[in-house]
């Protein structure tokens, strides 16, 4: 070969890596795809969101390199596995060393193990072959001089430019350390959330101990990703400081009205963040696995808040049949047992059950005495719901069955008008939504006039649904609870008169 081919070649070579370099140096989108495969040995899947948040990074990186002043704190919500570590904790703090080599980044999580994981991810690409070999030329050419390692501890390395990565956890010890950037990765788990004093401690640390180690407080930004655990997580604590400069990016696994910013809902694809990573088959999975509570929380990001979200499990009362019964009997009174009722009729799991719900009213207050939600074709529907109601004191002569006059609901009030003796009737039909329903039922079951029926079988289950909605999979119990309540506290409701 000719010394000039040679010479050509290298020089090929060399402006190869000089585009690549520069590529890099101007995209952290493409800085991360560049060293994907050291930071991670899975398969990479891409994602729209994957590009949103480093363009989001790196925006901010731009704000943070020019010196600006008053660059809000950054808050990312979205599911785990989407990548959100190796964007934020790994690839972003050693692209960010490509604008300005001297900058120190603190950065934390919950675990001192899982806050190292990450720091020696990152480190891995600045000890990589890659990355000397595209970039050397590059801080010389930039800078002055090359970039090295001159301290290579696991937790606290250093270049020869004077920048630092540290990294602690929750509680952990940073004194002596100011950044000029902070990041919290996972700063609380599953487990601690649940624990007020945690939460707390949490809060604390945050607070106190990371906002004190900023080089200058008015261009140091806090950038927080996490999945939301409890209304109380350090999201929920952040967001709830009146005045606090936050940029929020909320990404929930489904479409829901928490998506933020809210141009982000034209990128999901059938109503999901990444069908690839989250498919409906996989979010029923993590359903169940998760519970409903977890679920609203690691999932669409909206943590269901202690004791219930519209309504609190506090709230409740509760009643014994016998007492109940004694108490009337000696003021010469007959309960008058009432139902309602929400029709569907299907054996599919996947829609929604016929609840009914068997309340009297007495002194002001309503006393529950047995809820239930079936799933049964109409045949055994017809069969099931006078079974139920007999079981539960209905009387011929003074109760009364509300149903609910949709769709469904006409149906099996025409059926149980035509085929039983029951005293059938149309409640009237709702104007508002489901939400708005509940919130005038407030005021009634706060005061603790709702009394349940204690030791109850079906407790559990209905408590739950209540205070999961509008969370939880289902509301059909909440609806007939619904019904019972707005016929005590708005006397005016008339049904509509059956014409049937």
């Amino acid at each position: 070969m000719e010394n000039t081919d040679l010479k050509e070649l290298i020089r090929l070579r060399d402006e190869k890596i000089e585009r690549k370099a520069l590529a890099c140096a101007c995209s952290l989108y493409e800085f991360f795809l560049t060293f994907w495969e050291i930071m991670s040995g899975d398969t990479l899947i891409l994602n729209w969101h994957i590009r949103y948040l480093c363009d989001q990074l790196q925006h901010l990186g731009n704000r943070l390199v020019a010196r600006e002043v008053g660059i809000e704190d950054l808050i990312i919500n979205i599911p785990p596995g989407m990548t959100k570590s190796t964007i934020v904790s790994q690839a972003f703090p050693v692209w960010l060393w490509l604008h300005a080599p001297h900058f120190v980044i603190i950065s934390s999580s919950y675990s001192a193990g899982l806050s190292l994981d990450h720091s020696l991810r990152a480190k891995a690409i600045v000890k990589s072959d890659k990355f000397n070999e595209l970039f050397q030329w590059y801080f010389i050419r930039r800078f002055g001089r090359p970039f090295q390692l001159v301290k290579d501890n696991e937790a606290d390395w250093r270049n020869t430019y004077g920048g630092l990565r540290y990294a602690t956890s929750t509680n952990g010890t940073v004194t002596g350390k100011h950044a000029h950037l902070i990041i919290r990765d996972d700063p609380i788990n599953p487990e601690q959330a649940e624990s007020k004093a945690y939460r707390e401690r949490c809060n604390r640390f945050n607070d106190r101990t990371l906002s004190s180690r900023k080089v200058d407080k008015d261009r140091v930004p806090t950038v927080t990703v996490m999945q939301r655990l409890h209304t109380e997580d350090s999201t929920g604590h952040d967001l709830s400081k009146l005045g606090k400069p936050i940029k929020h990016i909320c990404l929930p696994a489904e479409l829901t009205n928490d998506v933020n910013p809210p141009e982000l809902r034209m990128f999901y694809k059938n109503g999901l963040l990444d069908e690839k990573r989250l498919s409906r088959d996989t979010l029923h999975k993590a359903k169940i696995d998760l519970g409903s509570y977890g679920y609203a929380g690691q999932m669409l990001q909206t943590p269901v808040q202690d004791g219930g979200n519209t309504i609190k499990e506090a709230w409740f009362n509760f009643f014994s049949i016998g007492n109940l019964e004694e108490e009337a009997a000696s003021e010469k009174v007959s309960l008058q047992w009432k139902f309602t009722l929400d029709g569907a009729y299907t054996e599919e799991d996947k829609n929604d059950p016929t609840a009914i719900f068997c309340y009297c009213e007495w002194k002001n207050k309503i006393y529950v005495r047995d809820v239930i939600a079936v799933r049964m074709e109409m045949p055994e529907l017809l069969r099931f719901i006078p079974e139920f109601v007999n079981r539960n004191g209905y009387n011929r002569y003074y109760s009364k069955i509300y149903i609910e006059p949709k769709a469904n609901g006409m149906s099996v009030a025409q059926m149980l008008k035509n085929s039983t003796k029951l005293n059938i009737v149309l409640d009237k039909p709702p104007r508002e939504d489901k939400v708005a329903r509940l919130a005038a039922c407030v005021p009634f079951v706060e005061s603790g006039r709702l009394y349940l029926l204690k030791n109850a079988g079906w407790l559990q289950n209905f408590v739950q649904e209540v205070i999961e909605f509008p969370l939880g999979e289902h509301d059909d119990q909440v609806d007939v609870m619904v019904m019972a309540i707005r016929r005590a506290i708005e006397p005016e409701r008339r049904p509509q008169r059956w014409h049937g």
